[in-house]
């Protein structure tokens, strides 16, 4: 598109100028030029706002263009122009508080605006650091400090539930099989050879009597206890797991817990059953 040369604008002063300039001049070149910028932004916004209004922004942007303006100028200029229809035209904002606006805050504000509400947008207006802080995470500094402190102290409840699973652990008994022995009316005789009398009808009826009495036998106290302190380990555990506000984080630190306390008990379990039986003399 054919740009019209006639609008050059004002010049700006070459590098090799500016490093003749003193200290107190170049602060004043800096703070001059910073605040021409912001005016000059805040006039493109208004000169663009007038004109949408008189031609619709389609064809205020093709006649900006045919006069030599940038589309990224005009896009810019584009998020000012829609606070001030969102929030000037209804009264929400002055005049005077839209002139202070920079192209950052347009776009935060108007973001806050569409995820949390006008509400929230016009309560954190006189801070645009709290409105961008919305605008990137969603919730305000305050609420942000909250969660942090609300998630800290699941995740120390977390730890704490897992030390004392572990601390149970560690002070449940071992439970140790007793080694079987069979011992023979006569010593010295060959396994293989078949006694002489077989059993009585008495003797078939004690084994199978011992036999079902070992089928129904109670535990014993130690696995009774490991018992409920399983039971109590998985209540606690599934408890955490459909608490919504559990972040994944703490869910990787239980289950990572919970492995270790599996794994513990394993190789525990490795070492009774890898241990040498004492046969007697």
């Amino acid at each position: 598109m054919k740009k019209n040369p006639t609008n050059t604008g004002p010049a700006i002063l070459p590098m090799a100028e500016v490093k003749k300039l003193d200290a107190g001049a170049l602060t004043n070149l800096f703070v001059t030029s910073s605040v021409a910028g912001r005016v000059a932004y805040i006039g493109c916004a208004k000169a663009l706002i007038a004109l949408v209004a008189t031609l619709g922004i389609e064809s205020a942007k093709t006649r900006l263009l045919q006069a030599g303006a940038k589309e990224s100028d005009i896009r810019n200029g584009r998020q000012l122009s829609l606070v001030w229809e969102e929030f000037y035209e209804p009264g929400h904002l002055t005049e005077a508080q839209f002139n202070e606006l920079r192209y950052s805050d347009a776009v935060a504000l108007r973001t806050v605006k569409r995820t949390r509400g006008l509400e929230v947008a016009m309560a954190n207006l006189a801070d645009m650091d709290e409105i961008a802080h919305i605008a990137e995470y969603g919730i305000t500094r305050a609420e942000a400090a909250d969660k942090a402190e609300r998630d800290a102290k699941k995740l120390a409840e977390a730890h704490a539930t897992a030390a004392k699973a572990k601390a149970a652990s560690a002070a449940t008994p071992e439970v140790v099989s007793p080694v079987a022995t069979t011992v023979t009316a006569n010593e010295g005789t060959p396994s293989n050879v078949v006694p002489m009398h077989p059993a009585s009808a008495t003797d078939t009826a004690k084994t199978e009597t011992g036999a079902a009495a070992k089928a129904v036998k109670p535990r014993g106290r130690p696995m009774t206890e490991f018992g409920r302190l399983a039971d109590t380990l998985e209540a606690t555990a599934l408890a955490i797991v459909k608490d919504t506000s559990v972040t994944q984080a703490e869910l990787a630190v239980l289950v990572e817990r919970l492995l270790g306390i599996a794994r513990t008990v394993g190789e525990a379990a490795a070492a009774v059953q890898a241990a040498p039986v004492a046969v007697a003399a």
